[in-house]
């Protein structure tokens, strides 16, 4: 699929998401970045580096590397969500809002899961009734 690594570099992504839920941010980055140089193109991997920079406190590099997880596949739901989560975060609320009206398919999954999960229609909860 677009955005994910060969099957080959799929154990190597596993086991750097191992490393980055255990805590051990160095050796994720490490991984994430040996997974990169081999596939420059895995949005995956891409954006899960960004997580790890994002804990690791280096939100500049984080958020360029989400934005980089995005050009190579618009269609990156993790990429999109966590660089919006970011954004807001940093007070800019205004580019969140943006970046999510322009990911295709997000808010057909926003209002999916706020339907199922929430039991309202995400037009309801974007205008506060229901």
């Amino acid at each position: 699929a677009a955005g994910q690594p060969p099957l080959a570099g799929v154990a190597a992504h596993s086991l750097a998401l191992l490393d980055f839920a255990a805590g051990e941010l160095a050796d994720a980055e490490s991984a994430f970045q040996e997974i990169l140089a081999a596939h420059p193109e895995c949005a995956d991997a891409r954006s899960d580096l960004a997580c790890v920079l994002w804990t690791r406190g280096r939100r500049g590099e984080a958020l360029r590397q989400w934005h980089r997880a995005l050009g190579d596949d618009p269609e990156h739901v993790d990429a999109a969500v966590n660089l919006i989560e970011a954004l807001v975060a940093q007070g800019e609320a205004a580019a969140a809002s943006a970046l999510g009206r322009s990911v295709p398919h997000l808010w057909d999954l926003v209002s999916e899961f706020s339907v199922r999960v929430l039991g309202k229609s995400a037009d309801a909860l974007r205008a506060g009734t229901e």
